[in-house]
């Protein structure tokens, strides 16, 4: 098994799916350059799935339930992002 950090950018919407390895830990998310951003401790061999997430304002309306919160971050101008996984 061989670990790497990735970078994955993300997309300002309330459902989209990256691709990244199984098993994938999410380690932090940012604004770096004015976008988006998480990093993952990935295994490089491991293969890849498909996993769904979701960005909401604060203040936005978001499911009751079926989210695992990941992360917050600052957007542009006064605006905060908050990252969720769909779990289901």
């Amino acid at each position: 098994m061989k670990k790497q950090i990735w970078k994955f950018n993300l997309l300002v919407q309330s459902n989209f799916k990256i691709e990244m390895p199984k098993g994938a830990e999410i380690i932090s998310v940012q604004n770096q350059g004015g976008n988006g951003v998480m990093w993952a401790i990935c295994d490089t061999q491991a293969e890849k799935e498909s996993r769904t997430f979701a960005i909401f304002g604060t203040g936005h309306n978001m499911p009751a339930d079926g989210l695992k919160y990941v992360g917050t971050y600052l957007g542009h101008g006064a605006l905060v992002w908050h990252l969720f996984e769909i779990l289901i």
